[in-house]
């Protein structure tokens, strides 16, 4: 018999000068995945949360239930649109129609 997990947290830790990528940005810090765990319920995800807090306070967490993982899936491969045209698009659009270089 299977078990059944419906949430994902990710321990996150700060990157490094060294580090060669970012898996997730937060209000412009930069992270890398050092561990995930799968818990059955909310309760265990929110103790694990607090786990991470008290161990390793420059890291940071993130809880997703699986739904969610399965919307940024969907995101990544265009099947999944909440919002028809995003501003970001528009002003994106509108800078390189200007010349302005965004990377």
């Amino acid at each position: 018999m299977t078990e059944q997990y419906n949430y994902v947290v990710a321990e996150l830790r700060p990157c490094t000068d060294q580090d060669e990528y970012t898996d997730i940005v937060i209000n412009n810090e930069f992270y890398i995945i050092h561990r995930l765990d799968a818990c059955k319920d909310l309760n265990t995800a929110m103790y694990t949360a607090i786990d991470i807090e008290r161990t390793q306070p420059s890291h940071k967490h993130l809880t997703l239930h699986h739904e969610s993982l399965l919307k940024l899936i969907e995101g990544i491969n265009g099947d999944y649109e909440p919002q028809p045209q995003r501003e970001v698009f528009k002003l994106m659009a509108l800078a390189k129609a200007q010349g302005v270089d965004h990377e």
